[in-house]
């Protein structure tokens, strides 16, 4: 029986040949996966280039010529993926047989095409091409993201970056196998651990149970604080205060008024004894603590989605508590990045039991401040609606109220769920999401008693649009911890290089998301096609990742533009899956494609769609190219 090895990328398909079996699914990786993938090898290589850096386990079944893939398939497909993405170089360890699917030809047909080169794939599994297409998308991206160069980022995967390949026993059932290795375990996830480590540093049962309640509570990052901490209504005040929307001042307030609730908690747990001995008269005009997850006619809290998870969300608030610390926003390196600080190593907490404390505490705040101020999405018939609500009490339980919703004459409500919904359908990734840092570092060091002025918050997040786009252009991008802590978001630049102009596919999705914000913004003061007013208001920020170019670069027709159809002026950010349908069509075609639909994906293709039949023209193109630059590169504030 074959041992198990770690293997370097580079040698990965050297003489080896991989398939994939039927019982397995079908590839499924989507651009979040893939963007994850690239965004973990990438920050790796940026802060230990000459370690080795794991990236997991590959099962394996011994078949002669082949090898099976029992678990690990998405990974090793995305592997060969981006290996094909990078097979400039001239060392190339393996061919297009070296995966296969099991009687999935179209699959392996795909990743054949892929290999070769084959820009027009007849048939082509949609999965495996959308993989491909988010590779050929986020890879350069990444790159500037963590200051790699591509001939640097392959030296890391090819040397570095490893899997453990283990090897079932020969007779396994291989079925029965897969089952098991697709059962979740019992083991703990690393927050759980970190909260065990980090509780062993208190010495007070108080202290305990009351940064177990906050972090328990917190860890629900799709409910509600106020929901979780507490129970009744009447106790939500005692915490919240009446309205349930003031926010305790430091660790020792939130500490009292817990302590507070758990003593009266305490005392009716003594007396329930006495409920028997209650006439029914007197029980009807008892007044009864109304538990507000029993109310009626509520929006349920459970079909909200967050825009992260706790493992991340936990990082980010160690990132805005100690912002003077360089934290890896890596759900990975969670226990690493706490280590220091819980162990007495850091000069701001030469006292571990500090540190808990005053984490606990900005852990409660900033869950406060994320859940009253950051959107979260529900979907609802393939649809995606942004919410911006924060939770009020009435006399049988709570409503769901908007943030900002007081004055709707200001737009403020709507212009902040636009611009946070543009910042995160455009940096999609799990890990690293330094929006998500720009947004709780402001609400953390503005908020007054858990209040945050609207119009103020808005003007913060468009600066962060100028600074995410102006600073972060370019051959050196400053570090996002320079833009978020020491900038504050102001933005150093105030212009672009034109090179970003001529990028095609490699296009940020933020600089389309920043323009269609800027041409939503601006609706009142453009001119639009006729008939445009419902597709304005209709307009939102979904997961769109496909850059299309408006004229094909493969015309059905042959009849190939007479300009650079990368230029920006003829480019736009859609669905993938109406780009897989409309990729070589011209514009006049994709004009029908959406004629009967009041939504389209993008405020910039609606412009374009106007002069979709003369779209051949390179002068038309070069006007709309202009008037969206010039939109683009104006400051927003």
């Amino acid at each position: 029986m074959n041992q198990p090895v770690f293997v370097p990328i580079g040698e990965l398909f050297q003489d080896c040949k991989y398939s994939i079996p039927l019982y397995q699914r079908e590839y499924a990786w989507t651009i979040e996966h893939i963007s994850q993938l690239l965004s973990d090898i990438a920050s790796n290589a940026e802060k230990n280039f000459e370690t080795n850096y794991y990236l997991g386990t590959l099962v394996l079944f011994d078949e002669g010529e082949n090898f099976q893939a029992i678990d690990g398939q998405q990974r090793l497909t995305t592997l060969f993926l981006l290996l094909c993405h990078l097979k400039t170089r001239e060392s190339r360890n393996f061919t297009q047989d070296s995966i296969c699917f099991d009687s999935r030809d179209r699959s392996t047909r795909t990743l054949r095409a892929i290999f070769n080169g084959d820009n027009d794939i007849d048939h082509a599994e949609p999965n495996i091409l959308a993989g491909w297409e988010s590779i050929q998308q986020q890879f350069e991206n990444i790159c500037k993201e963590f200051s790699l160069s591509t001939d640097k980022f392959i030296d890391y995967l090819e040397d570095k970056v490893q899997l453990l390949k283990v090897f079932v026993p020969e007779h396994t059932d291989l079925n029965h196998y897969f089952e098991i290795m697709n059962v979740r375990g019992e083991q703990l996830e690393k927050h759980e651990v970190l909260k065990s480590r980090l509780m062993e540093r208190l010495e007070t049962e108080q202290d305990r149970n009351l940064f177990s309640k906050v972090w328990d509570s917190c860890s629900d990052m799709n409910k509600y604080l106020q929901l979780s901490l507490v129970k009744t209504n009447k106790d939500i005040e005692k915490v919240f205060g009446e309205n349930w929307n003031e926010l305790p001042s430091k660790y020792e307030e939130l500490f009292d008024k817990y302590a507070d609730f758990q003593e009266e908690l305490d005392s009716e747990k003594k007396n329930k004894e006495k409920k028997d001995d209650l006439s029914l008269e007197e029980l009807l005009k008892a007044k009864v603590a109304v538990d507000p997850e029993k109310s009626k006619n509520q929006e349920e809290w459970s079909s909200l989605t967050s825009v992260i998870n706790f493992p991340n969300f936990l990082l980010q608030v160690l990132s805005v508590f100690c912002p003077e610390t360089d934290i890896a926003l890596d759900d990975k390196r969670l226990l690493e990045q706490f280590e220091p600080f819980y162990s007495g190593k850091m000069d701001k907490f030469p006292l571990p039991e500090v540190f808990v404390k005053e984490f606990c505490y900005a852990l409660f705040k900033s869950k406060f401040l994320f859940d009253k101020y950051i959107i979260r999405n529900r979907e609802e018939n393939n649809e995606t609606e942004w919410l911006l609500r924060e939770i009020r009490p009435y006399s049988k339980g709570y409503n769901w109220v908007e943030t900002f919703g007081a004055n709707k004459n200001d737009n403020i409500q709507e212009n902040i769920i636009m611009l946070q919904s543009m910042f995160h359908v455009s940096f999609p990734t799990r890990n690293y999401k330094n929006w998500f840092t720009a947004v709780l570092n402001y609400l953390y060091k503005n908020e007054n008693r858990g209040k945050i002025k609207g119009d103020e918050f808005k003007t913060h997040l468009m600066k962060m649009s100028d600074s995410f786009y102006f600073d972060r252009d370019g051959a050196e991008p400053l570090p996002y911890r320079k833009i978020i802590f020491e900038n504050n978001c102001e933005a150093e630049k105030d212009s672009v290089n034109e090179e970003s102009f001529i990028m095609g596919v490699d296009t940020k999705n933020f600089v389309f998301n920043r323009l269609d914000y800027k041409l939503w913004e601006k609706r009142d003061e453009l001119t639009w096609p006729e008939n445009s007013i419902k597709i304005i208001n209709n307009f939102k920020f979904t997961f769109r990742s496909s850059v299309e170019h408006f004229y094909p670069r493969n015309p059905n027709t042959g009849l190939k533009a007479t300009y650079n159809v990368d230029k920006f002026g003829n480019l736009c950010l859609i669905d993938r899956g109406k780009n897989s349908q409309l990729s070589n069509n011209e514009p006049l075609a994709k004009v029908s494609f959406y004629k009967n639909t009041s939504n389209v994906d993008s405020l910039k293709l609606h412009l374009m769609m106007a002069d979709a039949d003369k779209w051949a023209e390179e002068k038309i193109v070069e006007c709309h190219e202009n008037a969206m630059k010039e939109m683009l590169n104006s400051p927003s504030v």
